[in-house]
């Protein structure tokens, strides 16, 4: 089986369906990912920063780091993962995707927030708006959510199974989600009882 570590400002796209993709201590940063779930290819971003606007132009930027590029970026990453996406577009891809987004919190006590400009603090919800924006402007559905609050989160994927575990600042034991999905359908299980994702 292949093990990816997945870090910071870093993606990948693959239809492996023995591959492990890990993301641990999800904090301010915000994990895309991307699902295409009939061939079950799978795109995941660890996006840091809400906006690559304010980048010199001449500067090589990496669309795994921004909130506004990460959607585009993963997609045409995608494309290249199974050989029944050879006829298809960006534009026509995206349609068949479904996203899970998780991360973007504030995990900061005492007065570790006082050293902090408020510019600062809302890096997180911004880049969490963003991706939102360009999921809704490239028609894909977020089918679910985990982000903000004070408690990080970690996820691994595998074949057609998210699970993602979420910290209790309290050092109780984790609270665990798993998603599978079964195409067409996208299921949620959450504190023992399982649900239909829209």
């Amino acid at each position: 089986m292949k093990k990816i570590q997945l870090q910071p400002a870093e993606g990948i796209a693959i239809a492996d369906p023995e591959a492990e993709i890990r993301v641990d201590k999800i904090g301010y940063g915000n994990v895309l990912v991307l699902c295409e779930a009939e061939h079950m290819a799978i795109g995941v971003a660890h996006v840091i920063f809400h906006d690559s606007t304010q980048n010199a132009k001449t500067s090589i930027i990496n669309p795994m780091t921004y909130g506004d590029l990460a959607v585009e970026g993963l997609i045409q990453q995608m494309l290249k993962t199974h050989e029944a996406y050879a006829e298809l577009t960006q534009e026509t891809l995206a349609p068949r995707l479904g996203a899970v987004l998780v991360g973007g919190c504030r995990p900061l006590v005492g007065t570790a927030l006082k050293k902090l400009h408020p510019s600062e603090l809302d890096i997180s919800p911004r880049t969490t708006e963003n991706i939102k924006v360009h999921l809704r402007g490239s028609v894909i559905p977020l089918h679910w959510e985990l982000t903000a609050g004070a408690n990080r989160r970690s996820m691994q994927i595998r074949g057609n199974r998210m699970t993602i575990a979420e910290e209790d600042i309290l050092n109780r034991e984790p609270t665990v989600s798993e998603i599978a999905i079964k195409f067409p359908e996208w299921h949620l299980t959450r504190g023992g009882k399982t649900k239909k994702l829209a």
